[in-house]
């Protein structure tokens, strides 16, 4: 195989694995439609990357030591703290449990296998081909949803009939959601998609990025809004200090803002009487927008959880008691504390932030790109700042997805667009 032939198929194959990930349906139990999808990709991951002779050099490398040896000791860890609180008794837990062992190692396959690909693609293909068409696809499901066609609105709703999706323009909830199980999953990935359009894009691209913020505020993800509004400001800063960029940044900006005032007006939607944004200014006026109700109830669930389950095993946490200890925890650092407890945290901490440092490191610094480094700030913020409100890494589809957009950053942003497919 040519080294052309071996590229288009590396393409391929990375946008094979980034749909089957993004447009996966939601029918039943999503968790159960979730694993056993990602549980096939991996298996696909595995066979790509064992029949592949040209891979091998260009993922077992000595750098990413830091990124894979942290999550083979999570790994190892997570199951001995499981078997720890099964053989001990004081961590009531069970077979659905087991599934959860799988999690890091699954994490090494997509990692090793989505970074075999940095070199076979550049940040504009990844835009161009994968987030764009994603975003067209998110918001003709919502042009369908809301708007009645025959049968292919019925599919729809089908389709994806596991999701949280519950638009009432009449009563005033907006909670879009599809094709994820939940409206803060899809707020996510926009801004991840935001991020990319903005700094690693070769070209303005108005209409995408309009219609990103449009979906963004249609998650109704108070979360997600706020993400998005840091990842503009950086976006503002970093044209500001490109002189090459500035007139671009003020159109686009001004475009935005128009294209969002008419649609606020256009909108049967009363904004200041929307259920999310009355909560919160209602919390605002009464002093602090930690009385916010769901953001104080998660404040409460996440303090009751480090002081009554990991303060007892705060070195190794008590494993993938998932089902057990808390059905749900909304704060992904809570949750690395309370199931993987310090040394997983800090194992999955400097996973994460190689991840995202290696390639500034090696060449942002070196080129002192100055815009591309700031939408590596803006990447690192909306993605923090999304986990303190959900384990949104715990999804794997999401995992996946991150990693595939964050290829943006490891691969080079000025390389040419590589090939047709």
């Amino acid at each position: 195989m040519s080294q052309a032939q071996y590229g288009s198929s590396s393409r391929a194959a990375l946008q094979v694995v980034f749909w089957l990930a993004f447009a996966l349906p939601a029918l039943g139990d999503p968790y159960v439609v979730e694993k056993a999808a990602m549980g096939a990709l991996a298996l696909g991951c595995v066979l790509l990357l064992a029949s592949s002779k040209r891979m091998p050099a260009s993922y077992f490398e000595r750098r990413l030591t830091p990124i894979i040896v942290p999550l083979v000791v999570v790994s190892f860890t997570y199951s001995l703290s499981y078997f720890a609180a099964l053989w001990g008794a004081d961590v009531q837990t069970g077979l659905r449990d087991l599934m959860e062992l799988i999690r890091y190692p699954l994490w090494v396959i997509f990692v090793l296998t989505l970074l075999a690909f940095r070199r076979q693609v550049g940040a504009e293909w990844i835009v161009r081909r994968l987030v764009v068409p994603s975003i067209y696809f998110s918001v003709a499901c919502f042009v369908l949803y809301v708007l009645p066609v025959p049968f292919l609105s019925a599919l729809l709703r089908y389709v994806y009939s596991g999701t949280k999706t519950a638009i009432g323009f009449d009563t005033g909830w907006l909670s879009w959601s599809i094709p994820f199980e939940n409206p803060n999953f899809l707020g996510l990935y926009l801004n991840w998609a935001l991020v990319a359009l903005l700094f690693f894009s070769k070209k303005t691209r108005t209409a995408p990025i309009a219609v990103t913020l449009l979906l963004i505020f249609a998650t109704g993800s108070r979360t997600a809004w706020l993400a998005c509004l840091c990842a503009l400001a950086a976006w503002v800063v970093a044209s500001a200090l490109s002189p090459g960029r500035r007139r671009r940044a003020v159109w686009l900006f001004l475009a935005a803002g128009g294209i969002l005032c008419l649609a606020a007006v256009l909108s049967p939607v009363r904004f200041d009487e929307m259920t999310r944004v009355e909560r919160v200014t209602t919390a605002i006026q009464k002093g602090s927008v930690l009385l916010e109700p769901s953001l104080a109830a998660h404040l409460v669930h996440a303090n009751t959880l480090l002081s009554d389950v990991w303060a007892a095993h705060p070195i190794l946490g008590v494993g993938p008691s998932k089902y057990a200890v808390a059905d749900v925890i909304d704060n992904q650092y809570v949750t690395w504390l309370v199931r993987t407890g310090v040394v997983g945290t800090l194992c999955l901490l400097l996973t994460v932030t190689t991840l995202i440092l290696w390639r500034p490191m090696r060449a942002f610094l070196a080129i002192q790109d100055r815009f591309h480094a700031v939408g590596v700030v803006a990447f690192t913020v909306a993605t923090g700042l999304s986990l303190f409100t959900g384990a949104f890494l715990d999804n794997l589809r999401l995992l996946v997805l991150g990693l595939t957009i964050g290829l943006c950053i490891v691969a080079n942003p000025n390389a040419a667009d590589v090939g047709p497919s």
